[in-house]
This record gives C-alpha cells, sequence and structure tokens, in this order.
C-alpha cells in the first residue's frame, strides 16, 4: 500500500505543489511581510518544515530515478530515456545553481553594506540627537522647577496667611512656566494643594524613594515614556515638596523611541551578523533546492513524454530482427507536438508488414 502510493504521481504533485507554497511563504516571513511574526523559532520552525518536504521530493525523485536505471537494463530503449532526463535536468539545474550563488553573493555584498560607516554613523548620529533632545527637555523643566521652587519659597508664607492668594501665585507660575500639573505635597505623598485647572483626580503620589531622595537636596527627574511626560521634584521650605509634570508632544516621543527601538535591532543584528547570513544562506537553499527538484520533476516527466515514442520505435525494431512480424504498437492519446513521433512508429510497422 505504501510502496504503491510513493510510486505515485500524485505524492510528487503534492510535494511540488506545498514545496513552492512552503518557499513563498518563508520568504514573506523573512522579509517581514507576512502574517507570522519574524523571530528566530518562526523562522526554524518553516525551515524545518521546508527542508521535510524537500527531502520528502528528493526521495520521490531519486526513487522515480532508480526504478528508471533498473528498467533500463530490462527494456530495450529506456536507457535513450534516461539519457533525456539527464540532460533536462542538466539544463534546469545548472543555471539554478549558478543563480543561487550569485545571489548569495550579491546579498552578503548588500549585508555588509547594512553594517558599513556611513549607515553606522547615520544611526548613532539618530540616536545621539534623540538622546540631546530628552536631555535638553529635561534640562528645560529641571531650570523651570528650580526657579519656581526659588519664586515659591519666597513667598510660602501665603500658604499659611492667604490661601486663596498663594493659590492665584500658585497657577500663574504653573502658567508661566508652562507646567501642565503642578502639585504641592508632603513628606508622605499627601497632597496639600494642586493648580486649580488640574484635575485632582490624575494625581499619583511619587514613590517613597524619590520623596526621601528629593528631601536630601536633590532634583529629581522622571522620565515617562509611555504616559509622554516628565516629573519633576523638588524640596521647598517647611517640609513642603514641589511636584510638577510636564507633557512630551506625543508624535516627538514615538519617534524618540522609534529610533531607540531601530537602534537596538540593528546592533542586534550587528552584532549577529555571521547568524543572519547563515540563516538566510538557509533559507535559500532550501527555497533553491525546491526550484530545482521541482524542475527535475518537470524534466522526467517532459523526457518521458518525448522519449516514449522513441522507445516504441526501439522496441519495434528490436522485435522485427528477432522474427516477430506481428509485433504491435498501441495507439495512445498525445499531445499535437508529439504526434509525429507516435505516426512515425506506425508508419515505420506499415512500411515493414508492405515490404515483407
Amino acid at each position: 500500500m505504501i510502496k504503491k502510493i510513493l510510486s505515485s504521481n500524485l505524492v510528487l504533485y503534492v510535494s511540488t505543489f506545498l514545496s513552492i507554497i512552503f518557499g513563498i511563504f518563508t520568504l514573506y516571513t523573512f522579509s517581514g511581510t507576512s502574517f507570522v511574526e519574524l523571530n528566530e523559532n518562526n523562522i526554524q520552525i518553516l525551515l524545518v518544515i521546508n527542508v521535510i518536504i524537500i527531502c520528502l521530493l528528493f526521495f520521490l525523485i531519486i526513487r522515480k530515478l532508480i526504478v528508471f536505471f533498473y528498467k533500463s537494463k530490462i527494456l530495450t530503449g529506456l536507457s535513450t530515456n534516461l539519457n533525456f532526463i539527464k540532460y533536462f535536468i542538466f539544463v534546469t539545474a545548472i543555471p539554478a545553481i549558478f543563480i543561487a550563488v550569485f545571489s548569495l553573493m550579491l546579498f552578503n555584498l548588500g549585508i555588509e553594506k547594512w553594517f558599513d560607516k556611513k549607515v553606522n554613523d547615520v544611526v548613532n548620529n539618530s540616536v545621539e540627537v534623540a538622546r540631546n533632545y530628552l536631555e535638553e527637555n529635561q534640562n528645560s523643566i529641571k531650570g523651570e522647577i528650580l526657579a519656581m521652587a526659588n519664586d515659591l519659597n519666597r513667598n510660602l508664607n501665603l500658604y499659611t496667611d492667604n490661601k486663596p492668594l498663594f493659590q492665584n501665585y500658585f497657577d500663574q507660575q504653573s502658567r508661566f512656566r508652562k507646567i501642565e500639573e503642578s502639585y504641592l505635597i508632603n513628606n508622605d505623598g499627601v497632597l496639600l494643594l494642586s493648580t486649580s485647572f488640574t484635575n485632582k483626580n490624575n494625581f499619583a503620589p511619587p514613590l517613597k524613594t524619590f520623596i526621601d531622595m528629593a528631601n536630601n537636596g536633590q532634583t529629581i527627574l522622571i522620565s515617562d515614556a509611555n504616559k509622554n511626560q516628565t516629573n519633576a521634584l523638588i524640596k521647598l521650605n517647611e517640609n513642603i515638596l514641589l511636584y510638577a509634570i510636564r507633557y512630551v508632544d506625543a508624535e516627538t516621543v514615538n519617534f524618540l523611541k522609534n529610533t531607540g527601538e531601530a537602534s537596538t535591532f540593528y546592533y542586534k543584528l550587528k552584532s549577529n551578523k555571521l547568524g543572519l547570513q547563515i540563516t538566510f544562506a538557509g533559507v535559500y537553499i532550501v527555497i533553491v533546492s525546491s526550484l530545482i527538484l521541482i524542475s527535475a520533476v518537470y524534466a522526467i516527466n517532459i523526457a518521458n513524454k518525448i522519449s516514449k515514442p522513441i522507445v516504441k520505435l526501439i522496441y519495434a525494431a528490436k522485435e522485427v530482427s528477432s522474427g516477430n512480424l506481428n509485433v504491435k504498437l498501441k495507439d495512445e492519446k498525445e499531445d499535437d507536438d508529439f504526434k509525429k513521433f507516435t505516426v512515425s512508429a506506425s508508419t515505420y510497422r506499415i512500411a515493414y508488414k508492405r515490404i515483407f
């Protein structure tokens, strides 16, 4: 049963089809345009599947060739068929191998270009610009909060003597310094006062660690890329702390995040350049092997079709030479391009009968 299935052309055609489908799918995945995420595990799984299909395809083709070689020792004319097969496989395989080698060389040159000095400088400069922007933004809010802290300290007596007036002064300071959220908190992180235009429900106290650091005289800056904001914390007089939040443009933050991610990805690839070359070479060899084996399948089929009438002629000639004048050739349906061979075989038989 298994032998019959393996000898069936259907299995060969199905293997060929699967080889093409998974080869294209692997290429799309490797280029990052497939619905499957490009990562090491997925590439390895696809490579294993491709290798299994190629091994099956290779086994079926080798089996078919072995059968032909075996028959060629028994039946006259099948050696001609084998010669056709060898020539067709040679014609299809050699160009594919040359193209594969040339393409791999080009790809390796392309990878070297990815990591040359110019590209490396562009990546480094992009990261440097992003870093400088963040530092400038942090220095800006640091300068503003230091100036605001000095002004508040000079008028902090209003906080206890005239709270409405201090509230107005606090609001003006925040607006003037373009700080979206300003809070006064105690050493436990409890909210004491906020600007009138700030939603108190948004308040989230800073970590106790940051409060302790601020009480020791440090100006704390906290950048939160997920919320597109920079937080600042500084100690005022009378055990009060100023907690200020300035928002950063979302598009700018996304640009900075993308720059960081691209830089990380670039250096990850650079550190694994050899692995990248080996992976692509593996993918490419698998796909090229599929194409060569597919070419071999069609070479075998075309060679069979072309040589079949010739084999019939050789068989008929041998039978006649051995004295069998009743030899008959079966009339089989052929394509228009191959009918002449069959007609020639029939003509040979008719002509011989007329002579003898």
